[in-house]
């Protein structure tokens, strides 16, 4: 937890420096990217129906840690207990259900650079941030009895392709929000006695978009992006003293994030979803694994 808090510490530093030094040009960008915001906003369609909960349904009550209710990850709430039953938790073995909720979070919720909302907020909208998506797969998860938890990369300079943004943003401020990014959020269960490493926060176009083989379930991907951890530390649930600054972060800078860089995102999405359609899923992810020479999922 100290290096963690070290590292959010030199960001907050950081970003509290740009703010002086370019505060003419956080407010132009803000402005701008407020008024994109709201040509888009009603654009932002949830991909599926929220299934209807009934008091009859299953959920795994525990207060056990990776299993219990806590901030955030309200595994006990009526949403989040229908959208199990929906996916099969009082049918299914762990491992088939946690399938299921990984292809559900991986193939619906959409990336955005949002104030962390938590898992029922994240399942209304249909979108969120890194924290939300993994925070939303590792809820359903408890919800079906799996322990979860968060794991997070620690990187000390942003990844390859954050760059990519100069088109919607200033350089200036890129250079310094870039250090945001700097933070990797994967997810881990714990299934017959083994931690199993997931990675939901990007969606399969955005994958196809990067070009890199599509994450399934039991595989993290993110070395073929450039994203090489200096350190990793693992959550139960977010710690205050990182999801305060988080969200603060993200309310200031929020035309920026939600505006500019969300249409970016768009983009990206629609040029990725695209090609999915002419070539298909299955065909792309084996071009880009034999790319990459990337190894195959758990069975």
């Amino acid at each position: 937890m100290v290096k963690i808090l070290i590292s959010v510490g030199v960001r907050i530093f950081l970003l509290i420096w740009m703010f002086i030094r370019h505060p003419f040009l956080i407010q132009k960008a803000n402005k701008k990217g407020k008024k994109t915001f709201e040509i888009r906003k009603n654009k932002i369609i949830r991909s599926y129906e929220l299934p209807k909960f009934k008091k009859d349904m299953y959920y795994f009550s525990s207060q056990e840690k990776y299993l219990r209710p806590i901030r955030l990850c309200e595994c006990n709430s009526p949403e989040i207990i229908a959208m199990a039953n929906h996916l099969g938790v009082a049918k299914l073995s762990k491992m088939e259900y946690a399938k299921n909720v990984f292809n559900f979070v991986k193939r619906n919720i959409k990336t955005r650079s949002i104030p962390v909302v938590g898992a029922v907020g994240t399942l209304n909208r249909g979108y969120g941030s890194c924290f939300d998506s993994s925070g939303l797969f590792i809820t359903l998860c408890r919800c079906g009895g799996i322990k979860a938890r968060f794991k997070i990369y620690l990187h000390q300079t942003p990844p390859e392709g954050i760059q990519d943004l100069d088109k919607v943003i200033d350089k200036n401020l890129l250079e310094s929000a870039a250090i945001v990014a700097a933070f990797y959020t994967v997810t881990e269960v714990l299934i017959d006695g083994k931690w199993i490493e997931c990675e939901v926060d990007s969606p399969p176009e955005l994958d196809v978009y990067w070009n890199v083989p599509i994450a399934k379930f039991g595989e993290n991907v993110s070395t073929v992006k450039g994203w090489i951890p200096n350190d990793v530390v693992y959550w139960e649930k977010i710690p205050l003293k990182i999801l305060i600054p988080t969200n603060i972060i993200m309310k200031l800078l929020g035309g920026i994030l939600e505006g500019s860089i969300a249409e970016e995102t768009d983009r990206q999405y629609e040029i990725g979803r695209k090609k999915l359609e002419e070539m298909g899923i299955e065909e792309y992810d084996k071009k880009a694994r034999r790319q990459y020479g990337f190894l195959p999922p758990l069975d």
